[in-house]
């Protein structure tokens, strides 16, 4: 079985689950988050900041979680919370780690995201969402 990975390629491409994991892990590790263990009063604090709107330090968990997890649960909430805190940065990624999900709602949340990409994210993350939502138009289609 094979998952889209579209974190880390600048074109779509599928790959295993593992190699996808170990390079979603590799992009987290090169936006600053070196190591995936925070340690606890650390982490309780970034959690605090994160709730509290800090878009950054919510990024910063999430890729901690994906450097450790994987696309685990826990760390697309706090990448949803990074997204919804303002980052640019987790715009795309949302809408891709939402698109790797089976199921309609996580299809449409998916798209949600996508479209704010291609509006509001960064420039290379902005194609990717683009070219990921003409790729899921021709899904539909099928």
């Amino acid at each position: 079985m094979c998952l889209r990975l579209i974190f880390a390629l600048s074109v779509l491409a599928c790959v295993p689950l593992a190699e996808a994991t170990v390079v979603l892990a590799q992009e987290a590790s090169a936006q600053g988050n070196s190591d995936a263990y925070i340690p606890g009063a650390q982490l309780t604090e970034l959690e605090r900041s994160a709730l509290a709107g800090s878009a950054e330090a919510a990024l910063k968990i999430a890729n901690s979680h994906l450097i450790s997890n994987g696309p685990s649960d826990e760390g697309l909430y706090w990448m949803s919370i990074a997204a919804e805190n303002g980052s640019k940065d987790a715009l795309f990624k949302m809408g891709a780690w939402l698109e790797l999900r089976n199921g309609d709602k996580y299809r449409i949340r998916a798209r949600y995201w996508l479209e704010r990409a291609t509006k509001e994210g960064k420039a290379d993350d902005a194609k990717r969402a683009a070219d990921l939502l003409k790729e899921m138009d021709l899904e539909d289609k099928k």
